[in-house]
């Protein structure tokens, strides 16, 4: 069984290098063979804080580690989907994000209706906004994105493995898709960059997406610290503290927004990583009618809501006559992906700081939300916030001026 090993995010320089000699005299291994199959190099390893051990590991070893006091171990899990299928036609997504005014009643039984209105400024739909969706791979090609979806070769990624998503792996694409694609997204004019989790085998193992993290923390530095956010619909159906802790790093340190869905289990959003996580953006579903939507996991870790039923987005067909496809879909994901794209407006307006202070993006989104309008929010799970997404922003300076470092 592998496990992560975890030391201080965020310690220093010395510490950190401590902690990998440490781990390598332990295990007897040279630093190399924690590094990922395609990782850039050791010294971008030995910028981590935590390793992946090999599997052949002994128990002795393991016995070893656990008594270190300074060390947390956890089983390498795999992250799941917040996602729900559903056969529908409809969407009205946009409109409602864009709109302070309910979706008509009688629009709402129609659900084969397209001519919903989704009104915006074309000064204002996320230019020079990186979106790094952490997901299963985003079909860039397709029709939908403009040109302007990425597919890098990452260092989370294994040799031989294609940029493109797995078959059957559409989660990525219509994450970017309802973020900024050019007809079912929100912010159309973003850069839309995959970061490709999933393995050959389908899977979407937790030490992946701590090295995506990891590996987008690097880039934005690299790149001068560009406006850039993390959208990452995925989660585990347990409380990381590896997980949180790099999600805070990354908002905290890195100054990089980070948005989630919070889940389609209708439970406490807060029993999961990384919802769990402090500053996290985490988005709990609505339905067409402003009422919220039962799948959606709530409770106090939620920080908005946003459209997450019978909604319009990009098929990831493999073929080029597919890649002009739609399907519909139901979801968390959808949610936050919709937030993600309204962030990505955000941060590309003059006003907004670069960079910024991260922990506070939650508060400024609920600030400009719709408040007290979704109506049967569950009580099982106290403390839903009742704040509707907006995607236009009338901000004064006292807002910008509070996400100033």
């Amino acid at each position: 069984m592998k496990f992560v090993l975890l030391g201080l995010l965020g310690c220093a320089a010395k510490a950190t290098a401590n902690h990998h000699g440490w781990i390598v005299s332990t295990t007897g291994r040279r630093l190399e063979t924690f590094l990922h199959p395609h990782f850039a190099s050791v010294a971008d390893e030995k910028r981590k804080q935590w390793s992946l051990l090999p599997s052949e590991i002994s128990q002795t070893v393991l016995a070893s580690l656990r008594r270190h006091r300074g060390l947390r171990m956890e089983e390498n899990v795999l992250a799941h989907l917040d996602e729900h299928r559903i056969l529908s036609q409809t969407s009205w997504a946009l409109e409602r994000i864009s709109d302070a005014d309910s979706i008509p009643a009688s629009q709402r039984g129609d659900v084969y209706k397209a001519n919903f209105m989704y009104t915006y400024d074309d000064s204002h739909l996320g230019a020079d906004v990186d979106v790094y969706i952490v997901d299963t791979g985003v079909l860039c090609a397709h029709v939908d994105f403009g040109g302007r979806a990425y597919c890098p070769r990452s260092g989370v990624m294994a040799k031989g493995t294609s940029t493109n998503p797995s078959p059957g792996a559409s989660h990525g694409t219509e994450m970017a898709s309802a973020i900024g694609g050019n007809m079912w997204g929100v912010a159309k004019a973003c850069n839309l960059i995959s970061i490709k989790v999933m393995d050959n085998d389908g899977n979407i193992p937790l030490s992946n997406i701590l090295d995506a993290f990891h590996w987008v923390g690097f880039q934005v530095e690299h790149n001068g610290h560009r406006r850039s956010l993390i959208s990452v619909s995925l989660g585990i159906k347990v409380q990381s503290s590896f997980w949180n802790t790099l999600v805070e790093s990354t908002i905290g340190i890195h100054r990089i927004p980070v948005v989630t869905s919070a889940g389609n289990t209708a439970s406490d959003a807060c029993g999961s990583s990384p919802n769990s996580a402090e500053g996290i953006v985490v988005v709990g579903g609505t339905r067409i009618d402003d009422t919220f939507m039962p799948l959606s996991s709530r409770g106090r870790c939620v920080t908005v809501l946003a459209p997450a039923e019978h909604l319009i987005v990009a098929f990831a067909g493999q073929s080029v006559y597919e890649r002009s496809f739609v399907q519909l879909r139901t979801g968390t994901s959808h949610a936050a992906a919709y937030t993600a794209g309204v962030l990505a407006i955000l941060l590309a307006m003059p006003s907004i700081p670069n960079p910024l202070r991260a922990t506070r993006i939650g508060m400024l989104l609920q600030q400009n939300s719709l408040q007290n309008v979704i109506t049967g929010i569950p009580d099982d799970f106290p403390g839903t916030p009742n704040y509707l997404v907006q995607s236009t922003f009338s901000l004064g300076s006292q807002a910008a001026q509070a996400l100033k470092m």
